[in-house]
């Protein structure tokens, strides 16, 4: 629980760093730069989509992630 309320799932930096150091904060790092549901949600999409109709990204994060 302390992770997931302290440190990016994303990236993992620290709440401290976000809270220290910039004039957004932590909770905006994690709800609008890195929102896991966003990530979550693309690789549902791509699960569900053809993958003969992928772009470039499409096709390296679909390779990155082995799915």
């Amino acid at each position: 629980m302390n992770d997931k309320d302290n440190i990016c799932f994303i990236c993992g930096l620290e709440r401290e760093l976000f809270d220290r150091k910039s004039d957004e904060g932590f909770i905006n790092h994690t709800t609008h730069e890195h929102n896991m549901w966003n990530y979550v949600f693309y690789i549902a999409y791509l699960y569900n989509k053809d993958p003969s109709e992928f772009n470039g990204v499409e096709t390296y994060i679909w390779k990155k992630n082995s799915i």
